[in-house]
């Protein structure tokens, strides 16, 4: 059988690497003594697959993780006993069992919604700066990515095509959170990193934005 589920990863261990992230459930899951299923061949790993990676230094709320079981459990049964098993940080928020057919969690994502947070700043150059990128035609912004197979340092890339949705949550003179939908599928999505930054670059200030994704938007399966 299968189990989706949507994991939240807290304060506690938003600077664990993702790899760390996938090592712990996998421990979490034997110390539960649920039947996960292996893979076959000469180096069985346990059948647990995140939708994507979240970043080392932010939090999410709704990472989704599919796994599969030898024998059938119940979501409540599963939330239960990962939540009593889990370290501080880490706790599964929701789960379901999916109809037959259902495509892996990282075929179904479509978007992504995120929070994000800083203080220290100067509220009108933030105000202008949020304005002038988030309404201009494109956002370009440096990044390196591989351009005929090779890697290119320092590539400039319009994300602007990413960015769904932005809109300002609440500011004060010296702090600001922000919300923002952007895609997020198989083949990549809006990096909340470069966004910010080319909003702390039109500003004028270089200030540590606190990222948190609030969701990740998964398609309906007819």
């Amino acid at each position: 059988m299968r189990i989706i589920a949507s994991i939240k990863k807290g304060d506690e261990v938003r600077y664990i690497s993702h790899l760390d992230i996938q090592r712990s459930l996998q421990r979490t899951v034997r110390r539960a003594g649920l039947p996960v299923s292996f893979s076959q061949g000469f180096n069985p790993h346990p059948l647990i697959s995140f939708a994507t990676a979240l970043s080392v230094g932010q939090t999410g709320d709704n990472e989704w993780v599919d796994i599969r079981f030898d024998e059938d459990i119940t979501p409540a049964e599963f939330i239960r006993r990962m939540n009593a098993n889990f370290p501080a940080g880490m706790s599964v928020t929701d789960a379901y069992i999916p109809k037959e057919g259902t495509p892996s969690v990282a075929s179904m994502m479509e978007a992504a919604e995120y929070t994000a947070s800083a203080s220290g700043i100067e509220r009108d150059a933030f105000l202008r700066a949020i304005n002038e990128v988030v309404t201009g035609d494109r956002i370009i912004v440096t990044k390196s990515k591989k351009q005929n197979g090779k890697k290119v340092e320092n590539a400039e890339v319009d994300i602007k095509p990413m960015l769904y949705d932005f809109y300002i949550v609440s500011v004060h003179p010296d702090s600001i959170t922000v919300h923002t939908k952007g895609r997020l599928d198989a083949a990549g999505g809006l990096n909340m990193e470069l966004l910010l930054r080319a909003i702390n670059e039109k500003a004028g200030q270089d200030v540590r934005w606190r990222i948190n994704r609030d969701r990740i938007v998964l398609g309906t399966v007819d």
